[in-house]
């Protein structure tokens, strides 16, 4: 790729731009080598790093550039004497690297910790979630004296962690009954004593699916809702008054929602962490769940001893060929996807090649009108090939719409949607998905998957189509199809993490439409976010 290319695709954006000027000259008017530094520490924050990393400066995963390449470059734009000027800046505190005054907070609003510059709220935020995770790991739970002998089972583990101490990390991937387990936990608990109970996730869906898992427990009298919603809760629903916090889809909590979970429950309360970090991180800055969790065999991190690992998938079989294919995504090894998906061409995992957009759009046709029951999974929102084209294009050749418009279309009997907000008076949350039907009157009304009554049209909040989905909005849920829809174009947000959440949405069939550069391009593209969480866990 052209060095000058590369370049200017690395420009921060406008907004981290503006930021940063504005940032600069609050703290030094007259700081003109601060600007550009903060310039560049906003568009990191802007892109989910929750610091300026100069071992790393930019995570720029432009395609066609090879990482050694991207580098040498980054150096010329991010360089790395700009550190030695913050060292001696004023309004800049500089800190050693494992000295004591990495893990205080600084009355400055700008920390270079070792070689990483930080806003003095992420770094606190970090040394707050870090310190919290680490007490609660060596802290004695209320019901400690009734904690089992060791066991084998996963879930008698996880159940023996949350009968010692105040912290309990269930990780696994999709499909190994993270949720069930979470059920169990609290009914083992409930066992011994009275105990109040908050479910709380990221997103409504996900506390809903929480939630959902608890009647089926027969625990039909906890609810779940959202951490944000909690979060405000007031009186006998304020997590300070719960001695149990069970938090869902872990991977999905940014570093800041983390810090103000930690800070709201009470110092006696036990909490339980349940996430994949294999999936996608929060939209925030930051990739807590990861930067928090063990080594596989690792045992001298902090938390070892609470974290409990699920293996056994309940959703495809260990061995099947969409196991052994989101392994090789998750591993970013493509020759091993391209060779699995070569050598199964009439399995239940396929690819589709393309060579441009239309040809993306055209065969994503093509497969849902052969099965309509599909999901269809996009990388992209926007765009000739991302879900709102692609919601229009379906909209209109299979519902035959004559506003196809995703956010804002004529609404048929058969046409899909997902909520976008979540609306207390109907109960219905941002995430739900449901189908619009005629009733026998003749009128319209939507069944919200999992709702037994339909809703009259009028009442439903927000929403749009949802003939096909972002992979984002897909995360947490199972499909018996799955259509995964890549933009034609190599893309920095489309990642091994991104396809791997995708393809394990399934139960059974997946069909990727991708182009060869861009599926090579999403499986060997890490998430990598810069951070100083993993390094304050092990002090």
């Amino acid at each position: 790729m052209n060095d000058d290319l590369l370049i200017d695709q690395l420009a921060p954006s406008a907004s981290a731009q503006w930021m940063g000027e504005r940032f600069a000259r609050v703290v030094d008017p007259t700081a003109g080598s601060l600007t550009s530094a903060a310039v560049w520490l906003f568009h990191q924050l802007q892109q989910g790093h929750t610091c300026l990393d100069f071992d790393l400066p930019v995570h720029a995963t432009r395609c066609g550039a090879k990482v050694g390449d991207e580098r040498d470059i980054l150096s010329a734009v991010v360089p790395a004497s700009w550190l030695t000027d913050l060292a001696k800046h004023p309004h800049v505190q500089y800190v050693q690297p494992g000295s004591a005054g990495s893990h205080t907070d600084s009355d400055k609003l700008l920390v270079l910790d070792g070689r990483k510059l930080f806003l003095a709220t992420c770094r606190h935020d970090e040394i707050q979630v870090a310190s919290a995770l680490r007490a609660r790991a060596t802290k004695k739970c209320a019901w400690h004296q009734s904690a089992p002998a060791t066991t084998t089972s996963p879930a008698e583990q996880a159940i023996a962690a949350i009968r010692r101490n105040q912290l309990t990390i269930v990780t696994g991937g999709p499909g190994t009954g993270k949720t069930t387990i979470a059920s169990r936990m609290v009914a083992a608990i409930l066992s011994i004593a009275p105990v109040e109970v908050a479910l709380v996730a990221p997103t409504g869906k996900a506390a809903k699916r929480l939630e959902n898992s608890m009647r089926r427990a027969s625990l039909a009298t906890i609810t779940a809702t959202t951490i944000h919603a909690a979060l405000y809760a007031r009186g006998e629903h304020a997590l300070a008054n719960k001695r149990l916090v069970i938090a869902d889809e872990s991977s999905m909590i940014d570093l800041e929602l983390m810090r103000k979970l930690l800070e709201a429950i009470h110092p006696d309360a036990s909490l339980v962490l349940l996430g994949d970090a294999h999936q996608l991180a929060s939209v925030e800055a930051g990739s807590v769940f990861a930067d928090i969790l063990p080594g596989a065999g690792e045992t001298t991190h902090p938390l070892s001893s609470c974290t409990v690992r699920l293996t056994e998938n309940y959703r495809f079989p260990a061995d099947g060929i969409v196991a052994r294919v989101a392994a090789a995504v998750n591993d970013g090894a493509w020759d091993r996807v391209r060779t699995l998906l070569n050598d199964n061409a009439a399995s239940s995992v396929r690819w589709h090649v393309v060579s441009d957009s239309r040809g993306v759009v055209d065969a994503c046709f093509a497969a849902f009108k052969s099965a309509p029951e599909s999901r269809v999974l996009c990388g992209h929102r926007r765009g000739r090939d991302g879900s709102l084209a692609i919601n229009r294009m379906l909209a209109k050749r299979v519902g035959g719409a004559s506003n196809p418009d995703a956010q804002d279309g004529d609404e048929f009997a058969g046409r899909p949607i997902i909520v976008t907000v979540n609306d207390e008076v109907t109960g219905v949350r941002n995430g739900d998905t449901g189908v619009v039907q005629r009733n026998a009157q003749g009128e319209l009304e939507v069944l919200i998957d999992g709702m037994s009554d339909p809703l009259p049209l009028a009442q439903l909040p927000q929403h749009e189509a949802a003939y096909a989905l972002t992979i984002h909005k897909s995360q947490g849920s199972e499909y018996e199809r799955v259509i995964v829809v890549l933009p034609a174009h190599p893309s920095p947000v489309v990642t091994r993490e991104l396809l791997y959440t995708a393809i394990t949405r399934t139960t059974g069939d997946v069909l990727i439409i991708a182009t060869a550069h861009a599926f090579q391009s999403a499986v060997e593209q890490r998430t990598h976010r810069a951070s100083g969480l993993r390094d304050r866990m092990s002090v």
